[in-house]
């Protein structure tokens, strides 16, 4: 199976290794996980690979359950989230994190869904959800 495949069926991206930063102490593991929703496995890849260059350990799928999965159980300080795959699957995965009671801050992205992005923005925020 070709990684696009894999992408289109959900499978983890990349799970990078968080390169070593000033001192031990400069932030907490938990403080370094990042996990990214997007189904653009090159955009993924991408975002990915920069925050593992800054020092974050970062995941990315392309499959909302298993994105739900990650911060719910993994606990990442930061999440991605593409808006542009669904508006309504997006919104049903903050609807989620929500009801998870996630902490994480929310990123919303898109590269061509403004209207998208401020409903998910709209509905988060009423959701209790921390955007950053």
């Amino acid at each position: 199976m070709g990684r696009d495949e894999g992408i289109a069926e959900g499978a983890r991206l990349r799970a990078v290794a968080p390169k070593r930063l000033h001192g031990e102490a400069a932030m907490s593991d938990q403080l370094r996980r990042v996990s990214i929703l997007e189904e653009d496995s090159a955009v993924a890849e991408r975002l990915a690979t920069m925050l593992a260059e800054e020092g974050f350990d970062a995941r990315a799928t392309a499959d909302p359950e298993e994105f739900v999965e990650w911060v719910t159980t993994w606990l990442p300080a930061l999440v991605f989230v593409d808006i542009v795959k669904s508006t309504p699957e997006a919104l049903g995965v903050l609807e989620r994190l929500a009801a998870a009671r996630s902490r994480a801050g929310v990123v919303l992205m898109s590269g061509t869904n403004r209207s998208g992005i401020r409903a998910a923005r709209e509905f988060g925020a009423a959701k209790g959800l921390v955007h950053a």
